[in-house]
């Protein structure tokens, strides 16, 4: 979120270089993808139940075969979630770059749940003012969010039920019967701790889960945040290393 598929660039190459076939795609309201906020309205669900499958259905039937999906911080728990409401979607695997979602069962710190709500309330509070999330002005990101997206998103860590378009999402997880690899990092502890992606991911209980956390190992670079993961130069070792074999053994 806040971001379009510009950032995926150097992953996407990083990849091609191993030989893998790379497609990139921009969420609605992002990127090259318009209309943008500020003269549109759209949802989270809107992403997980339109967006997700049918960018996953397109480049499955252009490349012939089952592709991986990858996805940072949205695409990640956003890709999980349209996983679980659609478990035919044709993927071979899954790789969550910073995936968390925002429910208070996934923060166990009171200080950094009392955090996450003032955060989300605040911005709850100037989106409605404005009628979209103003992330460039904030310089939060390339790309405004839309109303009913922050709305929903607030709802889902208040009420701490990941509920999308109706559906519970949480017990879906189950229905998950092909890889996922999970990457995150000591240095993003506010967007995804990895505790938070551990605890999300324990409800794909049907398939194997792989977790790279960067930082925990005496060679890793320690200070990569939320879009480092994506954006440090730093990570295309771990790119090399966990990445690509995951993506690569997927088939």
């Amino acid at each position: 979120m806040f971001v379009g598929r510009a950032t995926l660039k150097r992953l996407a190459e990083r990849l091609a270089t191993h030989g893998i076939e790379t497609w990139t795609v921009d969420f609605r309201g992002h990127g090259d993808s318009g209309p943008t906020a500020r003269a549109a309205d759209w949802t989270y669900s809107d992403i997980v139940v339109q967006d997700i499958p049918a960018a996953a259905r397109w480049v499955a039937e252009r490349a012939g075969r089952r592709p991986v999906w990858i996805g940072h911080s949205l695409g990640a728990h956003g890709g999980l979630a349209a996983w679980a409401l659609f478990p035919e979607l044709p993927l071979a695997g899954l790789v969550s770059l910073g995936g968390n979602v925002w429910m208070s069962r996934f923060v166990p710190d009171r200080l950094a749940w009392l955090h996450r709500q003032a955060t989300l309330a605040a911005w709850t509070q100037l989106t409605r003012a404005l009628g979209y999330f103003p992330v460039r002005r904030l310089r939060l990101g390339s790309d405004d969010e839309a109303r009913s997206y922050v709305k929903e998103l607030a709802e889902i860590f208040t009420n701490d039920r990941y509920i999308v378009a109706g559906r519970e999402v949480l017990p879906g997880l189950s229905a998950i019967t092909a890889p996922v690899l999970s990457v995150t990092s000591v240095g993003d502890a506010w967007m995804c701790p990895p505790a938070a992606a551990r605890a999300l991911l324990g409800h794909v209980s049907r398939a194997p889960v792989v977790h790279r956390v960067v930082g925990e190992l005496a060679d890793d670079p320690r200070t990569v945040d939320h879009m480092g993961l994506v954006l440090d130069k730093r990570m295309m070792a771990i790119v090399d290393e966990t990445v690509a074999p995951f993506v690569l053994a997927c088939g």
